[in-house]
């Protein structure tokens, strides 16, 4: 991980992990490559080159610190207790609802119904 930020890369790749092998020295990686004759200098030199060339990453995910006010925090906890999943997941799925709904409160025609599981529907007024 430590590699992946000094290079501004969101993603740790398998460049990322050679680069950190050879940076510990004394591991059985840098063993296994110094029986081979490779240069460690010059391998660490070019992965670190051809991670620098690759134009084609985007950041995929973007760290944020989010503090919440507790009793919204309960909430979440016990939504991702009920459903067995991590807070983290439960935070998604209300983030791309909230991108739903804003995209349909865009339109002036559209409306939002929300059908509950024993077959009652509600429509939800987007002011």
């Amino acid at each position: 991980m430590d590699e992946a930020r000094k290079l501004n890369h969101y993603e740790v790749g398998t460049g990322h992990l050679l680069i950190g092998l050879i940076r510990e020295g004394a591991g059985a990686a840098t063993l296994l490559l110094s029986r081979t004759k490779v240069d460690l200098k010059a391998l660490r030199q070019a992965a670190v080159e051809i991670l620098e060339a690759d134009t084609t990453r985007e950041p995929r995910l973007r760290r944020y610190q989010l503090t919440l006010p507790n009793h919204l925090f309960e909430g979440v906890e016990w939504i991702a207790r009920r459903e067995n999943v991590t807070l983290l997941e439960v935070l998604r799925c209300f983030v791309k609802l909230g991108l739903i709904v804003d995209e349909i409160s865009e339109r002036p025609d559209a409306s939002l119904t929300i059908r509950e599981s024993y077959g009652s529907e509600r429509e939800v007024l987007l002011i």
